[in-house]
């Protein structure tokens, strides 16, 4: 049972996002006369797979957390050329390899896989948006954060925010705004629980310490038809708006204006997946094109080994007149897989300290000791 309400939605979008990802590099490659060596989705043995008329492998892995295009005289997934395997090749071998494309063409092939997830996600929302209607988040409560102040508050599931500190609200997206204005003086915050407006207050502590958090969960989205253009307009300022919030929040985090806390990994966006994919197929086509804008955005931020990281080589490259040395490149390359598996292990942290993983293996552990 949890296998189908958690784990299959998790895999599902994961293989769809990746998939689209993956093609964004591909087209981009096979229209610039790279060979594609390998199309995977997945990492690790190969499940299955088959080769097609130009001589790529596609194939389905293993392990299914990402994927990837490799390229002729690429040295691994990662997309790292191999020089010495290229300096062997002849011309017209070495003509069909990734590195000896200009670097405008490099750049449009790195470019294409965030660009093709922010395309997908405005075509998801503008079908959802035209057929279903957009979705908006009501200022209902879903789930209060354990320890957070809308616990100290004594705010429940299932209340509704009408007014925080002064400001009516009726939707999260106008919570959040009231939430960013708010400058940590004492706090009042008006619900509505079983038909009755309910007034909570709190005192002005250490807890109201900026960043401010207040700790809700948002509940199932509600839907407001649109017209076809309207769908469409909507769903391109919808991507952009998603896109920019996603730098901001990173940005913030980097510089410790925001909680890190806050950010989930694999098993957060799993319990995403298996919940929109419980309440209704629309809740799950959202769920996808916010995935997907993120999947976008966090492959564009300047790391080796994410697209980004390559896109600065080469706007290096064109300032400079020259590519990047090679052991520059090989000694980024390793700090850009040092801060993403640490990324990955905070993340992963943060969502087992939030689903308190660790209470109940001591619970556990506590129990069989007796």
């Amino acid at each position: 049972m949890f296998f189908v309400e958690y784990v299959l939605p998790f895999v599902v979008a994961l293989t769809v996002l990746v998939f689209i990802h993956e093609l964004g590099h591909y087209f981009p490659a096979r229209r610039n006369g790279v060979k594609v060596e390998v199309f995977s989705i997945g990492f690790g043995p190969e499940l299955f797979g088959f080769f097609d008329k130009h001589g790529t492998r596609w194939k389905f892995s293993v392990i299914p957390l990402g994927g990837y295009v490799r390229m002729f005289g690429d040295a691994d997934a990662a997309s790292r050329p191999d020089h010495e395997a290229s300096s062997k090749m002849n011309a017209k071998d070495y003509a069909l390899t990734h590195q000896s494309k200009t670097v405008w063409q490099r750049m449009a092939i790195s470019f294409g896989g965030p660009l093709a997830n922010l395309l997908f996600a405005v075509v998801a929302m503008a079908i959802l948006f035209l057929v279903k209607g957009h979705p908006v988040l009501p200022s209902t409560v879903q789930e209060v954060r354990p320890d957070s102040v809308a616990m100290q508050l004594g705010i429940k599931a299932n209340d509704r925010i009408t007014e925080f500190n002064g400001t009516k609200v009726a939707t999260f997206k106008e919570l959040r705004a009231a939430i960013a204005a708010f400058e940590g003086h004492d706090l009042k915050v008006t619900v509505e629980r079983d038909n009755e407006p309910v007034v909570l207050s709190l005192k002005k502590t250490e807890t109201f310490a900026k960043p401010f958090v207040l700790g809700v969960v948002p509940g199932a989205p509600e839907f407001e038809k649109r017209g076809a253009i309207d769908s469409v307009i909507s769903a391109f300022t919808t991507t952009y708006e998603m896109s920019r919030d996603v730098v901001v929040t990173i940005s913030e985090t980097v510089i410790g204006k925001r909680k890190g806390g806050e950010l989930g990994g694999i098993l957060s966006i799993g319990e995403m997946a298996g919940k929109s994919a419980q309440s209704s197929a629309a809740s799950f086509i959202w769920f996808l094109a916010l995935l997907s804008i993120n999947l976008g955005m966090l492959n564009l931020f300047p790391l080796p080994m994410l697209d980004g990281g390559h896109i600065l080589f080469y706007i290096i490259e064109a300032v400079r007149g020259r590519p990047v040395p090679v052991k520059a490149q090989e000694y980024t390359f390793l700090a850009g897989f040092i801060i993403v598996v640490s990324l990955m292990l905070f993340v992963t942290w943060n969502d087992l300290s939030r689903l308190k993983v660790f209470e109940s293996l001591g619970q556990i552990l506590h129990l069989t000791s007796k």
